[in-house]
């Protein structure tokens, strides 16, 4: 009995040491611990969305600009998703992200999944859906404007596009 004591007192002072240190928490699932990315501090999450028309004359979804990486900050790319619609006969042939890295200007390509048909209120057919999701690592420099350009099978108008990009910027010298 007297061993089971002083084990219970030296867990009990182990205990004390370790919560004073911060090295064990007494929060409950109530109040949790309130945590930072120790390994990236520097790390702001940021997202950033466009829309766009396609250009009658080129077939091209008119640049779909994502706004200028402010000073001082690079834009690390986590994630692009969006969605396309297309007129009847058209599809997307290509969705491309440009972006400059390091101060040179690179496309990115991405590929679009066909989701369904889309009717209006009376339920005539206008034309397809498309979604583009996917996990990246791009980088973009400060005082870029990334921009989105999606090219169609067609040179039909009324295709448009709503993109989002999504991660995080960091402090760069």
């Amino acid at each position: 009995m007297k061993r089971f004591g002083k084990v219970t007192l030296g867990l009990g002072v182990l205990t004390a040491v370790l919560l004073l240190m911060g090295l064990v928490s007494a929060q409950t699932a109530g109040t949790p611990v309130l945590v930072q990315d120790v390994n990236n501090p520097a790390f702001q999450p940021y997202a950033t969305e466009c829309s766009g028309r396609t250009n009658p004359a080129s077939g091209q979804i008119f640049p779909c600009f994502l706004g200028t990486v402010p000073a001082g900050k690079r834009f690390v790319i986590e994630s692009i998703s969006g969605t396309v619609m297309m007129r009847p006969g058209t599809k997307p042939t290509s969705i491309r992200l440009l972006n400059s890295t390091n101060g040179r200007i690179t496309n990115n390509y991405f590929p679009a999944t066909f989701q369904n048909s889309v009717m209006d209120q009376n339920n005539i057919y206008i034309g397809d859906s498309f979604t583009v999701n996917q996990s990246v690592r791009l980088y973009v420099d400060a005082g870029y404007n990334p921009q989105v350009v999606i090219s169609s099978s067609g040179f039909i108008s009324m295709e448009t596009c709503d993109i989002t990009v999504s991660g995080y910027l960091v402090n760069v010298p």
